[in-house]
């Protein structure tokens, strides 16, 4: 904590900046005495380039940890709209069922299509009793010729037959971006309500989640 008690009787020091922009390594931050610290030394951020780069990377760590904190489980996931194949706008909000899987794949990743089977799985077994689905596909790596193409043929050749979006952007897709993402595959688990109950899950996991929620 001297940190930021140094920062508070010497807030126009570029050291304060320096220690403030040195504690960003430390685990479990505590995001409000960051967010006050780096506004007491705004003259500080202010006072020459190299400080308002440093600045920058305050706000930014900032940013980053604001975001996943509303990603914590119990919190409301985030709302978004994304296009579908078809070029229509799918919501969020407007598909979630009484229980609702947030599924981050692509067509290039291993990893997701081995668990796809399992996915398809658990939709059939209870769609009908609430289950919905979208998924965010990451395809548009530049070593893919035809994103678009191969997202599609995966769909097909998986047999997913839920809702799906894409920005075609790899991991600079918005909705990853807003959910953290930076791994795949990845999921989230939603209740009726919309609120976070479990994340990350696969296989035999995945399913019984599933189960608790809906049986």
């Amino acid at each position: 904590q001297y940190t930021h008690v140094f920062m508070s009787e010497h807030p126009k020091s570029d050291l304060s900046l320096l220690l403030l922009n040195n504690d960003l390594t430390k685990a479990n931050p505590n995001i409000d005495k960051f967010k006050s610290s780096l506004s007491l030394l705004e003259n500080v951020v202010n006072r020459n380039p190299e400080n308002k780069l440093l600045g920058r990377n305050i706000a930014s760590y900032i940013g980053i940890n604001e975001a996943r904190a509303n990603l914590d489980i119990g919190k409301i996931a985030p709302n978004f709209s994304a296009p579908s194949p078809e070029g229509d706008m799918i919501t969020l909000n407007d598909i979630k069922g009484k229980a609702t899987i947030i599924d981050f794949w692509a067509a290039w990743c291993g990893p997701c299509r081995r668990e796809n089977p399992n996915v398809v799985k658990v939709y059939n077994k209870y769609h009908e009793k609430g289950l919905e689905i979208i998924s965010i596909s990451l395809d548009g790596s530049r070593r893919q010729k035809d994103p678009k193409a191969a997202w599609l043929k995966a769909i097909d050749d998986d047999k997913l037959t839920w809702h799906h979006v894409s920005n075609l952007k790899y991991f600079n897709d918005p909705v990853a971006r807003l959910y953290s993402i930076n791994s795949i595959p990845a999921t989230y688990i939603l209740d009726a309500d919309g609120k976070i109950v479990a994340k990350k899950l696969r296989g035999p996991a995945l399913e019984k989640k599933i189960a608790e929620l809906l049986e």
